[in-house]
């Protein structure tokens, strides 16, 4: 799985169908948060002010200095496309 944003902090994402939000130290792989972000809410990675889900703060800051960071996305459900063709009456 690849990851929807990476990055040095700060790091901003917004969430747009909601789901299982994860936080990972892309330097060592250590997953650093993770959470429920309900949908458009921002996760923010921030060095000084640690890390946020929408308005609950998940880890305290401040954080390592220099790192990059990843958010994982584990969304429940699969995107579904549908299409529709709808001919005028006469």
């Amino acid at each position: 799985m690849l990851p929807v944003k990476q990055g040095p902090s700060p790091l901003a994402y917004i969430v747009e169908s909601g789901g299982s939000i994860r936080i990972v130290d892309a330097g060592n792989g250590a997953t650093i948060a993770t959470g429920i972000a309900s949908p458009r809410s921002i996760v923010s990675v921030d060095e000084n002010a640690g890390v946020r889900i929408g308005n609950e703060l998940i880890v305290k800051g401040p954080m390592a200095s220099g790192r990059v960071y990843q958010i994982y996305l584990d969304q429940q459900s699969e995107n579904v496309m549908t299409h529709e063709l709808i001919r005028p009456s006469r």
